[in-house]
């Protein structure tokens, strides 16, 4: 689903809070989430606005700044607040309006969706990538870091409403490069899913370290599901050699390790040889999407005694009707990935009951 508003930071002037807000909110189908959310967005439009005004008066150019508001990031059921694409950098900003001081739980959350960004988000590779973590009613504070950066995304940076538009600014000068490719603002809202390969790899070392049959709850033995994954691995790579399509069909009763084999063979990186993309493993079931992969990540931090698990883990483990929807709405641009396993395939939908529920 595309951002719920979209528009230059000049246009943002011309449209009226009214108008803004009821952009947002005929896009959201819960009533109740509405209510919750209304004000919350009045807060946030009433700041952007204001701080817009001023960064056109501190720099006539940002006028052709694009800001999206509720940007979705592809496929990971997360949305930003809003991204504001100035130039040839990508500010992410998240927005407190409840909270009085900034919060290291925020900054984390403005963090996490920057990495989301640049680890799966095609059109922002390679991109500079600037967290906000916005307090409006918060004292200002000075924003300040010594470290030296190799990576894109940076520091997360703290804004109030008195002082958003400067701290913008700030991140904008520090981080813009002469020369550099602006950013299409069409391009990059529609920009598909794509992970970058030291993420896929992450992924399939964090699940080889796991001990996954204690979260599959599998019966089967060893030399079966050994025998089983193996097989689909190398029918796989035969009708990858000859450019072929296949449908394969695991049997058994429940609790024989079908879902096992199902994991074992999307984190196979013999499915990668010669620059070919990964696999995705999708499940209708929300909680056992959920189960596994949080299994996955808190082993990985018993283990590893590191976080950030959560973030791998939903490389190859998705939400069925998450990558049909995405894969409809982007249907110029066909899913990353060519070897899909569906687990308990009829949740997927067929062709009305998607009519029915997504209009495609």
């Amino acid at each position: 689903m595309a951002a719920f508003y979209r528009a230059s930071l000049a246009d943002i002037l011309g449209h009226s809070t009214d108008e803004i807000l009821g952009a947002l909110l005929r896009s959201y189908q819960h009533n109740e989430l509405q209510k919750r959310q209304t004000k919350a967005w009045e807060i946030e439009i009433t700041v952007l606005k204001s701080a817009s005004a001023e960064l056109l008066r501190l720099a006539p150019g940002a006028a052709n700044w694009s800001l999206l508001l509720e940007y979705p990031i592809p496929r990971r059921s997360k949305r930003l607040d809003g991204v504001l694409l100035a130039a040839d950098v990508i500010l992410c900003l998240e927005f407190k309006t409840l909270d009085k001081t900034h919060t290291p739980q925020a900054d984390r959350q403005v963090e996490d969706y920057a990495l989301d960004l640049r680890d799966f988000h095609e059109a922002s590779r390679d991109r500079r990538i600037v967290p906000v973590a916005i307090v409006p009613k918060a004292a200002p504070v000075e924003n300040s870091s010594d470290r030296i950066h190799s990576e894109p995304v940076r520091d997360v940076m703290h804004a109030s409403a008195s002082d958003l538009a400067s701290v913008l600014l700030s991140a904008f000068q520090a981080e813009h490069r002469d020369g550099s490719e602006p950013i299409e603002p069409t391009a990059w809202e529609r920009s598909p899913y794509r992970p970058v390969p030291t993420i896929i790899e992450a992924a399939e070392a964090l699940f080889a370290g796991h001990n996954v049959r204690e979260i599959a709850h599998s019966h089967a033995g060893a030399v079966n599901l050994t025998a089983t994954s193996d097989r689909l691995v190398e029918i796989i790579q035969q009708v990858q050699s000859h450019g072929e399509k296949v449908i394969c069909f695991v049997t058994g009763v429940p609790g024989a390790g079908k879902t096992l084999a199902g994991l074992n063979v999307v984190h196979n990186p013999a499915l990668r040889r010669e620059g070919r993309p990964a696999g995705v493993f999708l499940s209708g079931n929300g909680p056992l999407v959920k189960i596994v992969s949080a299994a996955i990540a808190r082993d990985h931090k018993r283990r590893a005694r590191e976080t950030g698990g959560e973030r791998t883990v939903g490389t190859f483990i998705q939400n069925v009707h998450v990558f049909v929807r995405e894969s409809l709405e982007k249907a110029d641009k066909p899913p990353a990935e060519k070897v899909v396993v569906f687990d308990e395939a009829q949740r997927a939908w067929n062709a009305d009951q998607n009519r029915k529920k997504n209009g495609l």
